[in-house]
């Protein structure tokens, strides 16, 4: 092979990488390729000629997966949710907020890259790679601040999109393990076969049979057997809830709410009742309660059981609410006939549906398009809640953590709300901005999986514009949606009490890694001292 041809070929191995691993995701699913998607990458960091190269091709493996990965990005636009013209000044705004997205979170990738190409492939180096790669990928949930600062801005390790653990949402054989390790522990896995099955040649080609090569082939082999042996949480079960999830397809409009949906929304949860449900969740920006009081003029406790009769139901509603000169996106708990009986405000953590960054803001008045800004705050800006509530509420015993949209995203949030010993963890939500993007949809389910399956709780999830479902302990669907129009979903949901080894320690695995890779700098460390010695 000429050199011409051997430079192409090397080329192409990091956007390999970066393909497989967009396949390996939703909404493609091709779920077994996320085993070995990263070993075109490992090759060609064996090959780069500089720390430049190895950089360089790692970022461009991350650009293409987390690229095809945000394409929901781009569902958002036109902006006519905002009140704004479909014009091609719009449409760079979208297209700064995916390019800035997607190259903060491929620079994490380039500095695996470089953390590999400087290490090596040895057996001392299997362990401390899977653990740079578990390390940089909590730390990618924390660098997505940097470009998106804002006053509202939650800090915290919150966005874990992209986060390879996620690719595993259907292989409930391996969940096992989320409820030991997390998302990031089942990225530390993966990380470990694809660099056992990438050595493995290597070691073979060079008569290495014995000792090195059968300790890849026992990690392959504890990782694939592993489940069968790992114990599943032995949790109380304190009862049974049935549920109605009242999913709608309003479009969003200007100002955030869904229009007049009222009689729609009041025939759904009509319809509900029949099947005598215990808990009935409508999503977010459904603002059935404060329609039917006038904005909140007249008292819930005497309008809804005109509706609802004397059924002692939970309604779980969801309505922007005024704070002083802001807004807050606030969960309503309604207690028939009682009235509200708490309520949980947003963690805002997605840039662009909740809040504008400086820099966008910075962005469109440059570019003249302060109309933008302004349509904007005026429209749809939030303020941030306060993370103190954690969504957790306590409503005569009954214990349930409730999150609004991007909540489930968190795996944080959710863990402490489960730490408060919640029996249900519940998600309203509104994708009506991305007018059914199939990329947001099963990434958010497959999110919800691995959520559930870390905190062994059952999982409860109803949208406007998207597809509502109940999901349990495991991370297996149980009742879900077929489309995305008006629909009553009813599900029963066990209630756990109780914390699994993961919502009790939190990513331990993090810290584990940093040992890891601690351990071998030392051991690098004193052996080149000892090399140059002798």
């Amino acid at each position: 092979m000429n050199l011409r041809w051997y430079i192409i070929l090397r080329s192409t191995l990091p956007l390999a990488t970066g393909l497989l691993l967009a396949l390996s995701f939703p909404p493609l699913d091709l779920s077994f390729l996320v085993w070995i998607a990263l070993i075109p990458l490992f090759v060609f960091l064996n090959l780069a000629p500089s720390k430049a190269s190895a950089w360089k091709g790692s970022f461009a493996s991350g650009f293409i997966f987390f690229g095809f990965l945000l394409k929901w990005f781009f569902d958002a636009w036109p902006l006519n949710w905002v009140g704004l013209p479909l014009n091609y000044i719009t449409f760079l705004i979208v297209l700064l907020v995916w390019v800035l997205t997607v190259s903060v979170m491929a620079s994490l990738f380039a500095f695996f890259g470089l953390f590999v190409y400087k290490t090596k492939f040895s057996l001392a180096s299997l362990f401390p790679i899977a653990g740079a790669w578990t390390v940089l990928e909590y730390l990618r949930s924390w660098f997505f601040i940097l470009p998106w600062l804002d006053q509202q801005t939650a800090l915290g390790p919150h966005w874990s999109f992209g986060a390879l653990g996620y690719a595993l949402h259907n292989q409930t054989y391996f969940l096992k393990f989320a409820p030991w390790i997390g998302v990031y522990g089942l990225g530390f896995i993966i990380v470990l076969v694809s660099s056992c099955l990438y050595l493995l040649p290597k070691l073979y080609r060079n008569h290495l049979h014995g000792i090195k090569y059968g300790f890849c082939l026992f990690i392959i082999t504890a990782v694939l057997f592993g489940p069968l042996i790992v114990e599943k949480p032995k949790l109380d079960i304190t009862g049974t809830k049935n549920i109605a999830l009242i999913q709608t397809n309003f479009r969003s409009f200007v100002g955030f709410g869904l229009g007049n949906t009222e009689p729609i929304i009041t025939s759904l949860v009509k319809e509900s009742l029949r099947y005598d449900p215990n808990i009935i969740v409508l999503p977010e920006g459904s603002s059935w309660i404060k329609s039917l009081t006038d904005n909140l003029t007249e008292k819930p406790e005497v309008v809804l059981p005109k509706i609802l009769g004397e059924g002692g139901y939970l309604v779980l509603d969801h309505a922007r609410v005024r704070d002083g000169e802001n807004f807050k996106s606030r969960l309503f708990y309604f207690l028939n006939p009682l009235g509200v009986v708490d309520y949980y405000d947003k963690e805002l953590l997605v840039p662009g549906g909740e809040y504008l960054p400086y820099l966008v803001r910075f962005f469109a008045k440059m570019t003249g398009q302060e109309e933008f800004n302004e349509a904007f705050t005026n429209q749809r800006g939030l303020k941030q809640g306060n993370e103190e509530f954690s969504g957790y509420v306590d409503i005569d015993g009954l214990r349930l953590g409730g999150s609004i949209c991007s909540g489930i995203i968190s795996p944080k949030l959710n863990r402490i709300m489960t730490k408060k010993d919640v029996g249900l963890l519940i998600t309203v939500s509104s994708d009506a901005i991305f007018k059914g993007s199939k990329f947001l949809i099963k990434q958010n389910l497959a999110m919800s999986k691995v959520r559930a399956a870390e905190n062994n709780r059952y999982f409860v999830q109803v949208t406007n514009g998207g597809l509502s479902y109940v999901i349990n302990e495991n991370g297996r669907v149980e009742n879900m949606t077929k489309n995305l129009g008006d629909e009553v979903l009813i599900g029963k949901a066990k209630l756990f009490s109780g914390q699994t080894f993961y919502t009790k320690n939190g990513d331990l695995i993090n810290y584990i890694s940093l040992i890891l890779i601690v351990i071998y700098g030392v051991y690098k460390t004193i052996k080149r001292r000892s090399t140059s010695g002798g």
